[in-house]
């Protein structure tokens, strides 16, 4: 007795997705959980881990913001507690070396007494473990 010859009328299923897979198609059973689409944010952070890496479901980094100036770029000196806090935290970080409060204030410009609140700004910094002092020096 012979075996009937059977051929195939159509794809198979897992032929199918096989096929879909390989072409970079991919059908989740729970998307939501197997492939979550995480919102890209910013580029680096200290302690070697970059914004925008995913552990554990949570984004690195939280919301997005605009990159640090350059160390010896010269900018406006902010307006708002926060926004002060940022830029002298933002120009230790990108220094090469440390800044003493002269060179720190030569980075800045501005009007009125805003070069008497850097040295609360800097131990404010140093307390939230942003900034250290090195000798006569800043560093972030």
């Amino acid at each position: 007795m012979t075996a009937p010859n059977l051929a195939p009328a159509a794809p198979q299923p897992d032929d199918t997705r096989a096929a879909e897979e390989r072409n970079g198609q991919v059908r989740w059973l729970r998307p939501a959980f197997q492939n979550p689409q995480p919102v890209p944010v910013q580029t680096a952070l200290g302690g070697g881990l970059a914004a925008g890496h995913v552990i554990g479901g949570a984004v690195l980094g939280g919301p997005a913001r605009r990159s640090a100036p350059a160390a010896d770029a010269i900018g406006p000196w902010p307006a708002t507690l926060p926004e002060q806090m940022r830029a002298v935290a933002d120009l230790l970080a990108t220094s090469a070396q440390p800044l003493e409060l002269d060179a720190i204030a030569t980075r800045f410009k501005g009007r009125g007494p805003w070069k008497k609140s850097l040295p609360r700004i800097l131990d404010t910094l140093d307390a939230l473990g942003r900034a250290r002092r090195e000798g006569a020096g800043w560093r972030g």
